[in-house]
């Protein structure tokens, strides 16, 4: 699946979600909804992390779910975006303009990312365990704001390549005096390319560091409940961890990459709301789904995610 096509789906599944309910957060009243059936709404996808920055931020519109799919998402390029932190720096986004290169079928080779609505950093801000940080952005003559902290919880990941699988095993201490939750991203790579990911996005090497995980392509959710204090052998890939001999003749990996994001209790509601929505088929006799949650004001979608993240890369050996 492409990443226009991910980011898609993701917005229709968060716009559903609101106009559907009226008992959880964030509600749209009768006045939202337009005679045509919908009422745009700004969508925000954010992320700051304590990994280098620059980092990102996407805005869009929600569209007319009832029309046709590749208009349910319209760019918001020309927004006023900022992120705060508690010392009072304030970085001012820019558009990010580097050139979008991906291949998704369509040959245009003067698209950029700020076409698709995202904004990066402009300052050396990066964010740290315990920060605490806020997003706000002016459009269309309203401001919306989003608070996030990130966990102070930060376990150094390792891994392990073991026995004849493609993907590492992961290993780390996972304190037990306080209550986490943990996304893991992870890709494995040749010559710098993707061979294999969770993130919607393979296939090139340009990626920014920071823009990998605001779309996987599946969450890989995980709180610390049954997580003993020595974490060991842990199989992130939901039964993706292909055995080496029925899989290098396609992809013959050199390394991996994995990330685990310590993330909050909110976020991993979001994420686990949305992986269930996935699941619900729409049958009969299903009810109506839950509104996801948001931190966001003045009735914006999405959400403002802050993550303590470690990061590692190993070599892929035979």
């Amino acid at each position: 699946m492409h990443l226009k096509d991910f980011k898609t789906i993701y917005l229709i599944i968060f716009c559903f979600l609101v106009i559907t309910l009226s008992s959880c957060l964030n509600i749209l009243s009768d006045g939202d909804i337009s005679t045509d059936g919908h009422t745009p709404r700004l969508v925000v996808d954010g992320l700051i992390t304590t990994e280098p920055g620059p980092y990102f931020v996407q805005l869009t519109l929600s569209g007319n779910l009832a029309g046709p799919f590749s208009k349910n998402i319209v760019p918001v390029t020309d927004a006023t975006v900022t992120i705060s932190d508690a010392q009072g720096n304030v970085d001012v986004l820019k558009p990010f303009d580097e050139k979008y290169i991906i291949f998704d079928g369509i040959d245009n080779p003067d698209r950029t990312w700020a076409d698709l609505g995202y904004y990066q950093t402009t300052t050396n801000m990066q964010g740290v365990p315990g920060g605490k940080y806020t997003l706000s952005i002016v459009y269309d003559g309203k401001t919306y704001e989003a608070t996030a902290t990130i966990p102070r919880s930060n376990p150094t990941l390792e891994l392990k390549h073991e026995d004849s699988f493609e993907l590492p095993f992961i290993y780390f201490d996972e304190p037990q005096n306080v209550k986490n939750y943990y996304m893991f991203y992870y890709s494995s790579f040749r010559d710098g390319k993707s061979t294999r990911s969770n993130y919607a996005l393979v296939q090139h090497e340009s990626i920014p560091r920071n823009l990998w995980s605001t779309f996987p392509r599946q969450n890989l959710l995980y709180d610390d409940t049954y997580l003993p204090a020595r974490v060991e052998r842990l199989d992130i890939y939901q039964n993706t961890n292909y055995q080496i001999f029925s899989d290098t003749t396609l992809f013959d990996p050199d390394s991996s990459t994995v990330e685990m994001h310590s993330v909050t209790q909110e976020v991993y509601d979001l994420y686990q709301a949305l992986e269930n929505q996935k699941k619900n088929d729409g049958g009969t006799f299903n009810g109506l789904p839950g509104d996801p949650p948001t931190n966001l004001s003045n009735g914006a979608l999405g959400f403002f995610r802050a993550s303590a993240v470690s990061r590692k890369t190993i070599p892929f050996t035979r």
